[in-house]
């Protein structure tokens, strides 16, 4: 009988201690779960260090649209609030480039940008398009890694239609009919562009687009015309390729890193990655609608 007791008592303990032991692997994993949405929302991230040289390292890493521009100028802005944290700013380019007037946005707020607080603008693996016209405000060295994708200075518009697809189910458009001035409509998503419509766009939007491209890399470079035509012609170029034109120095992060450092030899230097995702919030969603099929798309290419 005592034998039965004790085998229980022992049982008991040890369904007591798995089952807190259970508990605790299962606290462990929830604040592991929540640490992870917090730093993926954008809600926290790295640290400055108080009574450090503290360098901001903005990483500008996605396509260049309205909203992406106004993440990262608030994300500036704070730094330039904290400028008794932060001693300098690094931002490094991963971009494929995109909307022209979101990107001369960018560029013209960090070339006064640069002007309050040190900037060293570094081009990790592309800046072209929209993203180069950023990258080409640097008034320092403009480094690059060497494989890294520039240029692509160049416009673009793409236009769909479905003019065919939709005469084949009965479905036409009378846009033109019921419009004030139907010979000045440049795109409709229903009906194929003609010989007007393209000379139109092409007098109208690309080519005066482009011209502000093309100035505004000549004036930032430092180039002649006739110089920065033969590389604006809408390709992208291998960074080694271009030294000199269209990048200044090729050399890896870890140099870079190791100039900055070197301007603050008797203090400890962070570089502190800056978390540019916006913050989502427990509950919010990321369900998009866009019904707007009839505006074209246009970028830098």
């Amino acid at each position: 009988m005592l034998g039965k007791i004790f085998n229980i008592n022992i049982l008991d303990k040890i369904f007591k201690t798995l089952k807190i032991f259970a508990i605790a692997i299962f606290v462990v994993f929830e604040l592991y779960l929540v640490l992870a949405f917090v730093q993926e929302s954008g809600l926290i991230g790295e640290t400055a260090q108080p009574g450090s040289k503290n360098i901001a390292v903005i990483n500008i890493d996605k396509p260049i649209t309205a909203g992406y521009v106004n993440l990262v100028m608030k994300k500036m802005d704070e730094i330039k609030e904290q400028s008794d944290l932060y001693a300098e700013t690094l931002i490094t380019f991963n971009s494929p480039g995109g909307n022209p007037a979101a990107s001369e946005e960018l560029s013209y707020y960090l070339d006064d940008f640069q002007k309050t607080m040190p900037t060293t603008f570094y081009i990790s693996s592309s800046a072209t398009s929209g993203a180069y016209m950023i990258a080409c405000v640097s008034d320092t060295t403009l480094y690059s890694s060497p494989s890294a994708l520039v240029g692509s200075v160049g416009v673009y518009v793409s236009v769909w239609s479905a003019e065919e697809a939709l005469s084949k189910i009965g479905l036409k458009d009378f846009t033109e009919e019921f419009a004030s001035h139907p010979d000045k409509i440049p795109f409709s998503f229903s009906k194929d562009p003609n010989a007007h419509s393209i000379e139109y766009v092409q007098k109208n939007l690309i080519q005066p687009i482009y011209s502000n491209f093309f100035n505004f890399v000549k004036d930032q470079r430092g180039l002649d015309e006739e110089t920065l035509t033969k590389y604006a012609e809408g390709r992208a170029y291998i960074a080694s390729e271009v030294v000199g034109v269209l990048v200044d120095e090729i050399k890896p992060i870890h140099a870079v890193k190791e100039g900055i450092e070197k301007k603050y030899e008797n203090s400890d230097v962070f570089f502190v990655n800056t978390n540019l995702a916006p913050p989502k919030g427990l509950f919010a969603s990321n369900f998009n609608i866009d019904l707007n099929v009839d505006m074209p798309k246009v970028g830098f290419r």
